[in-house]
């Protein structure tokens, strides 16, 4: 497949295609979108894929494909659209992350990536949707997130804990929050702050032994700390 050295689009996208990527993928220097999404893929990301740097449109979701996300992912800075959700990746999220800077949409949720999230991802100047649910990140929200033009934000499912930063709740761009916090105390909203669509909450201690999460879900003033609503 290699080969096709003037391919732009290949899309074998909800079949029953199993075994793993091919190397040769990386070859494909005139490919923009590459759709292998809801497969049977195993196996790893190849590091040579990031040689595909025209691509714009990379949807592998809903596969079994494991191993580390590369820190060669970087290259690929005419990315628009970013799926690896719903597969079975380990490992930390690269700090390389935050050079994909045409990125409007990043989806990683759904699979087992630890770590912190990347401050880098502050950089992403035309990312608008952010997912990273269900994963085992920990440590605080970035408060880089909030330079950015978000309109939608999913972290539940984690083990994150603290604040949200104050600035997410005054974007006039943001219309969807979803966090995991561990919280300890219940402050007063900002009296600052606007009103967004929806905060969803997870009330959840930040340990991979925690209880049961307990999920709260309102519509609301947008308070710029994570806590349960009782």
């Amino acid at each position: 497949i290699g080969n096709l050295s003037y391919l732009r689009e290949l899309r074998m996208d909800n079949n029953f295609v199993g075994g793993s990527l091919p190397t040769t993928l990386g070859d494909l220097k005139s490919l923009i979108t590459l759709r292998l999404e809801s497969n049977d893929l195993h196996g790893i990301i190849p590091t040579t894929l990031s040689n595909a740097v025209n691509l714009q449109y990379l949807h592998l979701w809903s596969n079994y494909l494991s191993g580390t996300l590369n820190s060669h992912i970087g290259k690929l800075t005419q990315i628009n659209e970013f799926f690896l959700d719903d597969n079975e990746l380990t490992g930390t999220i690269p700090s390389q992350i935050g050079k994909l800077l045409n990125a409007t949409y990043i989806s990683l949720a759904n699979n087992y990536f630890d770590g912190v999230i990347p401050s880098e991802l502050g950089n992403l100047q035309n990312l608008e949707k952010l997912e990273l649910h269900y994963n085992n990140l920990y440590g605080q929200v970035p408060v880089t997130l909030v330079d950015i033009p978000l309109v939608q934000l999913q972290l539940q499912g984690n083990y994150l804990y603290g604040d949200i930063p104050v600035g997410m709740c005054e974007s006039t761009s943001m219309q969807y929050i979803s966090a995991n916090c561990a919280a300890t105390r219940r402050p007063t909203p900002s009296p600052t702050s606007k009103s967004i669509g929806t905060i969803d909450t997870n009330f959840a201690l930040p340990s991979p032994t925690a209880s049961p999460t307990f999920e709260y879900r309102w519509s609301c003033n947008c308070c710029t700390y994570c806590f349960p609503y009782y």
